[in-house]
């Protein structure tokens, strides 16, 4: 019987949701919540789905609730948030100048290369 609990002890894992996005929880539970609570929480999100430590579905429905959150943080312009909610634009390539202030939060679609921005493309895919 010991045996078998040490088997089944070391057969797999399980992986719960990320510790920043508790903590994001409880902050806002308390009314102290904010971007770098926000910001943790995203990050921890990430590296779960980089480890695979969640699948595609887990992650894109923690996602849609970061988004609302960022939302409802930081003033993004009318048509990130139009694009947001799922409505077209009606020129993709609209250039927008905005002024951001530090320490805000904005969502982009980005390339799912790590460091792509600090190494080459090359060195980012191996």
């Amino acid at each position: 019987m010991g045996k078998e609990k040490i088997e089944n002890y070391y057969k797999g894992a399980y992986s719960g949701k990320a510790t920043a996005g508790v903590m994001y929880y409880l902050a806002r539970q308390l009314n102290k919540e904010n971007n770098n609570f926000l910001w943790l929480w995203i990050l921890g999100l990430t590296e779960q789905l980089i480890y695979n430590k969640i699948n595609q579905i887990q992650y894109e429905a923690f996602v849609d609730e970061c988004q609302k959150e960022v939302l409802r943080f930081n003033n993004l312009p009318e048509s990130e948030r139009n694009r947001l909610a799922g409505s077209q634009l009606e020129d993709e390539f609209q250039l927008e100048t905005t002024n951001k202030a530090i320490g805000t939060i904005s969502i982009e679609t980005d390339f799912k290369f790590m460091l792509l921005r600090h190494w080459s493309l090359y060195e980012s895919m191996y």
